[in-house]
Parts: structure tokens; sequence; C-alpha cells
């Protein structure tokens, strides 16, 4: 969802707290670094995100875990499949 980072983005990170929130807040902030210093977000706390391809729209899930999931959502974006742009 648009704007989901936000809190991620702009929240207390802590990479060793119990808190999951905290926890994936410091991989995103991390992963943004690193996205900044080089073009590419990987970091070692995180897996392996692949550069975007639109065939395999491959995206980086946060929680208490983080994974790399190939077409998110993609029932959703189907349903999208077609539509005329304004």
């Amino acid at each position: 969802m648009h704007g989901a980072d936000l809190p991620l983005t702009w929240g207390r990170a802590d990479e060793t707290s119990q808190d999951p929130a905290r926890r994936a807040a410091a991989h995103w902030q991390d992963a943004l670094a690193s996205f900044a210093r080089s073009g590419d977000p990987s970091t070692r706390a995180l897996p392996a995100w692949p550069r975007y391809d639109p065939d395999r729209r491959t995206a980086l899930l946060l929680g208490a875990t983080a994974s790399a999931v190939e077409q998110p959502g993609g029932a959703r974006h189907a349903a999208w499949t077609g539509l005329p742009l304004p």
C-alpha cells in the first residue's frame, strides 16, 4: 500500500529490540541508507533483494522476519490489468 513505509522510515529503529516493529524499522532504514549509498538496498541483515523486474515484481516484505516475495498481491494487481489509464 502506498505510504505503508512511512512509520518504518520515521519510526524509532532498534535492531536489537524485542518489538518487531522497531526491528523492522531498523532493517528498513538500513536498506534505505544502503540504497542511497550504492543503488542496492541489500544489507547483511536482510535477504537478497533483487533488482526490480516487472515480470517478477519481487518485493521485500518486512515484519517479524523479512522475506523477498515474487508477485505479492498478484490477484489484486491482476484485477487492474487491461483497465484504461486516465
